[in-house]
């Protein structure tokens, strides 16, 4: 019974090694980016790399602008309504939902350069 369980831990040290060889030559990479001078705040990355978020530029106390930053690094800031929430749907379009001056909830769909199709949750 010793030599079956020395023999798999064996076994089991050896595919954690390799795992250990596997995973570090996969390693990620991580780079910092604003897309504003006072705050960048991303909430999603879709599987191509694009980052959505938003960013508070000079003077603002909360986010006032809606980025996307593109894979080769440059970054475009939309019109889309600045909200609590922003991501990319299906097909690659910006969503989102805001609340108005009344305090009512909003969503908005549409491409990243515009226009947005705005919708009550009511």
């Amino acid at each position: 019974m010793s030599s079956k369980i020395t023999a798999s831990t064996r076994l089991f040290a050896l595919a954690a090694m390799l795992a250990g060889f596997y995973a570090s030559a996969n390693a990620q990479t991580y780079t910092s980016f604003d897309a504003l001078p006072n705050g960048t705040f991303p909430t999603e990355m879709d599987s191509s790399g694009r980052i959505v978020g938003t960013a508070r530029d000079t003077n603002q106390t909360s986010p006032n602008k809606v980025f996307v930053r593109n894979t080769d690094g440059s970054i475009v800031l939309t019109d889309a309504p600045v909200g609590d929430w922003v991501g990319f749907g299906t097909t690659g379009n910006m969503v989102g939902r805001y609340m108005d001056a009344a305090a009512v909830e909003h969503g908005f769909l549409g491409p990243i350069a515009g226009p947005f199709t705005l919708s009550s949750a009511t």
